[in-house]
């Protein structure tokens, strides 16, 4: 039993250290451009000739449902469950 909780923990710190490596890697190398002011001005230019309209949105309507009496029960001072 002990040696299976040894081992789920290294896997566990094995997969964050590789998770973590590759972040790094990633950032290091360009993967992550959320820190470069040109790409950023890039991305909202994009974002602006976008066009919105050719994709439908849909607004969900609100239903109000009446209030059901038989849901509003009270059984006096002290209602425990």
């Amino acid at each position: 039993m002990n040696s299976k909780r040894v081992k789920l923990v290294g896997m566990i710190a094995l997969v964050c250290v590789a998770g973590g490596i590759w972040y790094g890697w990633s950032w290091f190398n360009g993967a992550v451009p959320l820190n470069d002011p040109e790409v950023l001005s890039r991305m909202r230019e994009a974002a602006k000739a976008q066009d919105e309209s050719a994709v439908p949105s849909y607004r969900a309507e609100r239903v109000v449902q009446p209030p059901n009496p038989q849901r509003n029960v009270y059984f006096g001072d002290l209602h425990v469950h």
